[in-house]
């Protein structure tokens, strides 16, 4: 019995110390999971990037279409602006091809610049110039003192006394758009965001103020951005927008605005300080008999619509004649008026208190200078264009304003007759060089006009609706009322502006 326990005891000690190597046990199910799971990675992956692939595919193809659906936008908006710029190209092309037409079918029209009368037949045109050679057309070689004396024919000759500096164009032909000559070969920075204006032109109505800003374009030094307004009606857009109307100017550049009722407005002198101190002002005054006609054509054959015109010629007369009569009877008024205001008004000697207080009235835009009013004295219907006329009083504010050193007057009747004289004194006050000479003008015979020389020595000249009062025969006695109104005022502002212009003494014979 012991022996039995003995041996069992022995034989369960054997199989405790039995070693089992798990290593070999659990090693090939580690290697099965292990394959498990790489096949399950194996199968993810192809999985994803199978996912990723057609995600790809379907981005290429919605990218593909965006980029047609983009090309075919870019074509289309392309196609429209085409379409635009070639239909402003055939109304541009259109409407010189109508004007064209017009001025080649009505050559007299275009020649005695809206029918105005002209001088009589047989008058002497003086050129005071050596004839050219040949003769031009329509001249004889029968002269005197080199005075051309033109032959018998329907057409009528425009009279003019020409400074012998000028050339003269014997021609028909003429530039429609005026380039500019004058350039300077240094290179040349500009300027995107623009300038502010450092020269303005302004004037009474039909004095030439047009010319003169046109003249001063061709220019090197100077930019012109024509009428703005900005010191008037167009104060409330700032200067941001002024500038812009100047965007490209180039450095060494200055640019030139040209609004002709400024000089109307006090307000205008005030902002023009405050935009730029430096600033410096053109005045074009001109004689007033043919400003006052002027202003009468350009109001009557410029209507929009026939109401207008009637509503002119119902204010103002239908014809130069009855508002040359109307303007005589509202100067009257006028005079009786003033007379009233200031008695014994045209006394040398207390005529400088009446510009002073008639200056304080302007200021004040209180009758006669109240601005929107046709009728600024009862019963006057031309008072308003009256008082555009009174040259010293607003020349005396706005040299109170600015400083005498900041403003000029330009005879603007003798850019007509002698533009380059008129430019070298502008020049001169602007402090530009001298390069607008009579070398830039030329004689259009056949105009009876002064213009510039564009391309080619053509002449280029403004158009037809220009000059409307030139070679109209004034009645002498309306003539004489208007100027012996007027003397009094051109007198004082001869004097105060130390002008000397003969025209304007002897005006009225």
């Amino acid at each position: 019995m012991a022996t039995f326990q003995e041996n069992s005891f022995s034989s369960s000690k054997t199989f405790r110390n039995i070693k089992i190597d798990k290593d070999k046990v659990s090693k090939p199910r580690e290697i099965a999971l292990k394959n498990l799971h790489r096949t399950r990675k194996f199968q993810n992956r192809n999985c994803l990037q199978r996912r990723a692939q057609r995600q790809f595919h379907a981005r290429l193809q919605q990218s593909q279409e965006m980029v047609t659906n983009d090309r075919k936008n870019e074509i289309l908006k392309f196609a429209k602006s085409l379409i635009i710029v070639l239909g402003c190209w055939l109304i541009v092309l259109y409407a010189k091809f109508n004007s064209f037409a017009r001025e080649t079918s009505n050559e007299i029209a275009y020649e005695t610049a809206y029918d105005n009368q002209r001088v009589q037949e047989n008058k002497f045109l003086s050129l005071a110039k050596p004839l050219p050679d040949p003769l031009p057309d329509g001249f004889s070689h029968d002269y005197n003192d080199n005075k051309l004396k033109p032959e018998e024919s329907n057409a009528e000759k425009p009279t003019i006394s020409l400074n012998k500096k000028y050339d003269i164009y014997t021609g028909s032909r003429d530039e429609r758009v005026c380039s500019k000559k004058i350039e300077q070969t240094n290179k040349r920075i500009p300027v995107k965001e623009g300038k502010l204006p450092k020269y303005v032109i302004m004037g009474a109505d039909k004095c030439g103020t047009s010319a003169l800003g046109k003249f001063l374009e061709n220019h090197p030094d100077v930019m012109y951005i024509g009428e703005t307004y900005f010191f008037t009606r167009g104060w409330s857009e700032g200067t941001d927008w002024l500038k812009k109307k100047a965007a490209g100017v180039f450095e060494d550049q200055h640019v030139l605005e040209k609004s002709p009722t400024y000089y109307r407005d006090p307000e205008a002198a005030k902002r023009m300080l405050q935009t730029n101190p430096e600033i410096k002002v053109a005045l074009v005054v001109c004689q007033n008999v043919k400003r006052l006609v002027s202003r009468y054509l350009h109001l009557f054959r410029t209507g929009e619509t026939e109401a207008k015109k009637n509503r002119v010629a119902g204010i103002l007369g239908d014809t130069t004649s009855s508002f040359m009569r109307q303007a005589s009877e509202d100067i009257s008024k006028f005079d009786e008026y003033l007379e009233h205001l200031f008695p014994n008004w045209k006394d040398p000697a207390t005529f400088d208190h009446v510009i002073n207080a008639l200056m304080e009235r302007f200021e004040k835009e209180t009758i006669p200078f109240k601005r929107g009013y046709m009728n600024n004295v009862p019963n006057t219907p031309a008072s308003s264009m009256i008082v555009d006329g009174i040259w010293p009083v607003f020349l005396k504010f706005w040299q109170r304003e600015l400083g005498k050193d900041r403003i000029i007057a330009i005879d603007g009747s003798m850019l007509n007759v002698d533009p380059a004289g008129q430019l070298e004194r502008i020049q001169d006050f602007f402090g530009l060089s001298k390069e607008l000479t009579y070398k830039s003008f030329i004689f259009h015979q056949n105009r009876g006009i002064l213009c510039l020389q564009g391309s080619n020595s053509l002449p280029c000249c403004p158009g037809i609706d220009k000059g409307r009062s030139l070679g109209i025969e004034f009645d002498q006695d309306y003539k004489k009322k208007i100027c012996q109104f007027y003397k009094p005022f051109d007198e004082y502002m001869l004097k105060m502006m130390n002008l000397d212009w003969p025209s304007w003494h002897d005006s009225c014979e």
